[in-house]
């Protein structure tokens, strides 16, 4: 990964431009409860996306990734 950013800033493309926005939204069930969330993540690919996601949303609400259910991904475009 560092390898690839240093040839892009040789290039002079800056790999702040790559990064993207995505929505990743999923369900989790805790006992009698259904949690849905909604989270925006900034990533350079959908696989770190979902990656952050799954961070995030272990830590914040003590799951583990197989109790998260129905994930789905969405790049958002900004608009400016």
């Amino acid at each position: 990964m560092v390898f690839t950013r240093i040839i892009g800033w040789a290039q002079g493309v800056s790999p702040l431009s790559e990064v993207k926005t995505f929505r990743v939204s999923g369900w989790v069930s805790r006992g009698f409860r259904t949690l849905q969330l909604f989270k925006k993540v900034r990533a350079l690919t959908v696989e770190e996306a979902l990656e952050k996601f799954y961070s995030d949303v272990g830590s914040n609400h003590r799951v583990k990734r197989s109790q998260i259910k129905n994930v789905r991904v969405e790049e958002v475009r900004e608009e400016a």
